[in-house]
């Protein structure tokens, strides 16, 4: 999409608070590893980063720091794996708010799956022995 179509779908779009928020996002982040754009994408597109590998230009990078552009998800996906964060956060600024709930949940599924694994031994266990 050109970088003129990209600027009328977003002077309409009901998310265009949330794109310059983003934006802002993506730059505390680079700015937190101390890169400059074009160390950043150097990065992106090199073997260093095979996890989060992709193909994107400084200028497009800086169109989604200055919230003039969306965002596609190969490039948001290599973001979130680069500065290992979440697609929530860069999206939302959601700081690790699921984590807890996840492994909250995590936790109990294990507790039930042990749970079960030691009624099963105890059950073969008594076979034995009877």
């Amino acid at each position: 999409m050109s970088k003129q179509n990209q600027q009328e779908k977003l002077k309409v779009s009901i998310y265009k608070k949330n794109v310059k928020e983003c934006g802002d996002r993506l730059y505390k982040l680079r700015k937190a590893k101390n890169l400059e754009v074009k160390d950043l994408i150097i990065q992106l597109e090199s073997e260093y980063c095979k996890n989060a590998r992709t193909s994107i230009s400084a200028t497009q990078y800086r169109r989604l720091e200055n919230g003039e552009h969306f965002m596609d998800t190969e490039v948001l996906t290599a973001l979130c794996v680069f500065y290992s964060c979440t697609a929530d956060f860069i999206l939302f600024g959601k700081e690790e708010v699921g984590k807890d709930t996840i492994t909250s949940l995590s936790k109990k599924m294990i507790e039930n799956f042990c749970t079960q694994v030691n009624d099963t031994l105890n059950r073969i266990q008594e076979n034995i022995i009877l």
